[in-house]
């Protein structure tokens, strides 16, 4: 009797083994984002900014167009969930800084006529990011060559501050001041993430973001309104470590 009892224990652990085996080579979480999302991300981001600006200053018409164009480093960080592999919801702060271009053209026109610009070259950029985004992996298959692909979308708040020379027409000043692009936005992104560990990937992504935003100030009926349109775009390259 005690055999065929010690018979029976050794063909269920046995068989408990082979099936815990299995279980694991079939679990669809075996290598997946679940609960939990976190993604620590880092790379050089292209961008192009602009703004334009209607005032009217002593009965007279006064455009302004300031434009800005370099290269970032940027850093961001994402913390949400994930739901089996297949989405991710997330907030995302990021920061960045570089250096670039900045070009000012003038025009003043009515009673007087008065026309300036101003080009300036390695004028530093502060970037802060603030969003909400998502990312969806489309194939499941871990066999496929596919699997690990990612699309993203982000909408959220850019501002970049640009430090360049104090100038006004053709006159140019000693001091330093800052100039403020911010910008509605939504970022697209596509990228491949490899497991390195059960919930632990290395990837990489590459993203273009468009934004825009238009404000005015002043009082109308004493003709003293300002109207400001900002519009920027950013291309991105990412390396990414996520959870």
């Amino acid at each position: 009797m005690k055999k065929i009892i010690s018979a029976i224990l050794l063909s269920a652990f046995c068989a408990f083994a082979q099936s815990n085996t299995n279980s694991n080579e079939n679990d669809e979480y075996y290598h997946a984002h679940k609960g939990f999302y976190f993604s620590a991300n880092t790379g050089i981001v292209l961008a192009n900014l602009s703004q334009k600006t209607t005032s009217f200053p002593d009965k007279n018409l006064e455009k302004e167009k300031e434009n800005y164009s370099g290269y970032i480093g940027y850093d961001e960080f994402r913390l949400g969930g994930s739901i089996a592999n297949v989405a991710s919801i997330y907030g995302a702060l990021g920061w960045g800084y570089g250096s670039g271009r900045y070009e000012d053209e003038i025009e003043l026109t009515g009673t007087k006529h008065k026309e300036g610009s101003f080009e300036e070259d390695g004028d530093d950029d502060f970037r802060f990011l603030l969003g909400i985004g998502g990312e969806f992996y489309p194939f499941q298959d871990k066999e496929s060559p596919f699997y690990g692909l990612f699309l993203g979308i982000c909408p959220g708040l850019i501002i970049d501050i640009v430090t360049i020379t104090d100038h006004y027409y053709n006159s140019i000043y000693d001091n330093t001041v800052t100039v403020s692009f911010a910008n509605i936005f939504c970022r697209f992104e596509i990228g491949k993430d490899f497991w390195f560990s059960r919930r632990w990937s290395l990837g990489f992504a590459l993203n273009y973001t468009i934004g825009g935003l238009e404000e005015e100030t002043g009082v109308e009926y004493l003709n003293e309104i300002e109207h400001e349109s900002n519009s920027s775009y950013s291309i991105g390259l990412m390396i990414r470590i996520t959870h």
